[in-house]
């Protein structure tokens, strides 16, 4: 996908137009870290293209998820990160 936006970008930028792309298709998202213990607070943000949501799952090829919705909600949730998952 990214190769095509770049073709579609560089044919703007031939005509003195720029940053079409990125005003149109590109999102900024944030991650969030927040200590529980100490009460540290630690934001990134990135900038997106497209969201990889889960929709099948691989290995069963079974839903993941029953909507868009429900994988975006999922996708937006808080994580504790904890036990073998905590860093």
């Amino acid at each position: 996908m990214r190769v095509l936006f770049d073709a579609i970008e560089q044919s703007f930028e031939q005509n003195n137009i720029f940053g079409v792309i990125e005003d149109l298709y590109m999102g900024l998202g944030s991650g969030y870290v927040k200590c529980q213990e100490c009460g540290y607070n630690s934001k990134t943000g990135s900038k997106f293209c497209d969201l990889q949501l889960p929709i099948k799952n691989e290995f069963e090829q079974t839903p993941a998820n029953e909507s868009i919705e429900e994988a975006l909600y999922k996708y937006l949730c808080p994580t504790t990160l904890e036990g073998d998952n905590a860093y």
